[in-house]
C-alpha cells in the first residue's frame, strides 16, 4: 500500500471502471506460478516488498471501482487463478467485479475464443457507456 505523502497516494483521477485483458492483478501469485516477467520487473516478494505494495493490484483494491477481468483457462503466462482470487478479493471488501473465463484461450489470444462481440457496459444507471467491442480475428 502507498504511504501518505508518496508519489501516486492520492491519485488526480479515479477510474470509473477497469477491465483486465490477462493481466497480472496479483503480482505474488503471478511470481509463485512462474511468472518470469513479473519477476523481471520487480525481482522477489522476499527482496523487495516495498515495491510489490506499491505495484501490485490485489494490494491496492479500491472497492469503489468496478472491474472485469478475462483471462483464458489455458493461460499459462498469467494464470486465471489470478483473475479469479483478484475478484474474490474485491468481493470481499465490498466491490464488485466480475472474473470472465475463456475456455481454451492462451495468453494474449483470448479475444480469439469468443464467437461474437462482447457488450460493454458502464457502470450501474449508466446507459450511455453501453456499446458494442468489436473483437479481434486472427489470421
Amino acid at each position: 500500500m502507498l504511504t501518505p505523502g508518496a508519489m501516486g497516494s492520492v491519485p488526480a483521477v479515479t477510474p470509473a471502471a477497469v477491465v483486465s485483458m490477462g493481466g497480472v492483478l496479483d503480482m505474488r501469485r503471478a511470481v509463485a506460478d512462474g511468472n518470469v516477467n513479473t519477476r523481471l520487473f520487480l525481482g522477489l516478494p522476499e527482496e523487495f516488498p516495498q515495491q510489490f505494495a506499491v505495484a501490485d493490484p490485489i494490494q491496492n483494491i479500491n472497492p469503489k471501482v468496478p472491474v472485469t477481468c478475462f483471462n483464458g483457462t489455458a493461460d499459462r503466462i498469467v494464470r486465471p487463478t489470478g483473475c479469479e482470487g483478484f475478484i474474490a478479493a474485491l468481493s470481499s471488501k465490498g466491490g464488485r467485479g466480475q472474473a470472465v473465463l475463456l475456455p481454451g484461450a492462451g495468453h494474449n489470444v483470448y479475444l480469439l475464443a469468443v464467437p461474437e462481440p462482447l457488450l460493454a457496459r458502464g457502470p450501474e444507471g449508466d446507459p450511455g457507456l453501453h456499446r458494442r467491442v468489436p473483437v479481434a480475428r486472427g489470421n
